[in-house]
């Protein structure tokens, strides 16, 4: 081959090794370009901050249910108990007799009584038809009428001690106590049964001034037994106070329990429990917004990522109530700010992101 033929190759064997390895280094500083721009600019999911209405069961407050009516029976004369008519849990209505007390005497002192006070009036008859004929004076005439009156006055309190002799219910009720014994002598005053109505059935709560102002205060109200099965019933505020006790510094409420839940029985210890004005709403997030050692742990902070003006920066938030999918969040953060979830362990402090999409809320 000819000398010159030798060198041509040479020459050109040269140039294109020098365009190649200039390819190459083109080659990699793209491909470096493209991993800068991919590290400065990082696409990921995020979570927005959102107010929750969360549901507050208010404030329950212990007291007792009481009746309308409720009255203890005593004694009003003193003696001998003959009979007894009821006992212990029995029913009762107004006007039935419940006791009788020894009554020969009293009754014997009403028969004289009422034998004077018709022969009073009998005399006071014929004295009046005297007067009107001008026989006699306007003075006996006056005398036989004031014997009159006073003779009705001693037979109706004979009558009277003669029917206290005989006890009766006051009201319609049951017999809830009864202290009264054939046989038993009694004083005057002594008590001998306790009566309860039935029904209705009564509760009041006393409510501090913040506590009025912030608890619901008329419609329905629940009503728990403390004690025994857990049985649930529902009473209407039908009364308040319309001002506030300034000894007490309270506001006294009185329900009313429902008829029918006819388990509510005067004297029961209950649980009245009143809700609040408006349900109190908070900030919330869905637990995908978290590093995985704080979404089901009860640590009282943790840190988040919050895009702002196309940038990432840290956030410290305290961690609230759990609320299954999602935590209560305090802090340095607002409704509407975007929190990143995804690769958040590979994010730099003000590196620009592009965000993709929302995740949907509750999203673990």
């Amino acid at each position: 081959m000819p000398r010159i033929l030798r060198f041509a190759f040479a020459w050109a064997a040269g140039i294109s090794l020098i365009l190649l390895v200039g390819c190459s280094r083109q080659d990699d500083k793209g491909d470096l370009s493209r991993e800068d721009r991919s590290a400065d600019s990082l696409s990921t999911r995020f979570v927005t901050v959102r107010e929750v209405s969360v549901s507050s069961s208010g404030q329950v407050f212990e007291s007792y249910l009481y009746a309308a009516k409720d009255a203890f029976v005593v004694a009003k004369v003193s003696g001998m108990i003959r009979e007894v008519y009821v006992e212990l849990g029995d029913d009762v209505n107004g006007g039935d007799t419940l006791v009788r007390v020894e009554d020969e005497l009293p009754y014997l002192e009403f028969e004289l009584a009422r034998n004077a006070c018709d022969q009073a009036t009998q005399d006071f008859e014929r004295y009046q038809t005297l007067h009107d004929k001008n026989l006699i004076s306007q003075r006996e005439y006056e005398q036989a009428k004031l014997r009159c009156e006073q003779a009705d006055i001693e037979r109706r309190c004979a009558l009277e001690r003669f029917r206290h002799t005989r006890l009766v219910a006051p009201f319609s009720g049951v017999v809830v106590s009864s202290w009264a014994r054939s046989g038993q002598v009694v004083e005057a005053g002594d008590s001998l049964f306790h009566i309860t109505q039935r029904s209705p059935v009564y509760t009041r709560v006393f409510l501090t001034e913040e506590e009025h102002t912030r608890l619901k205060t008329e419609g329905r109200v629940k009503v728990q037994p403390k004690y025994g099965a857990q049985r649930s019933a529902w009473g209407t505020v039908v009364n308040r106070s319309p001002a506030i006790d300034p000894v007490a510094g309270t506001v006294e409420l009185v329900i009313r329990i429902d008829p029918r839940f006819d388990f509510c029985k005067p004297g029961m210890t209950v649980n009245v429990s009143l809700e609040t004005n408006s349900p109190p709403t908070i900030l919330a997030l869905p637990k995908t917004a978290f590093h995985e050692a704080h979404r089901f742990s009860s640590q009282e902070t943790t840190v988040v990522h919050v895009r702002k003006n196309g940038a990432v920066t840290r956030r410290v938030l305290q961690l609230g109530e759990d609320l299954d999918s999602l935590w209560e969040v305090t802090g340095d953060i607002a409704t509407g700010d975007s929190v990143i979830v995804l690769d958040r362990n590979n994010l730099r402090i003000d590196r620009a992101i592009q965000m993709d999409s929302e995740d949907a809320p509750g999203e673990e």
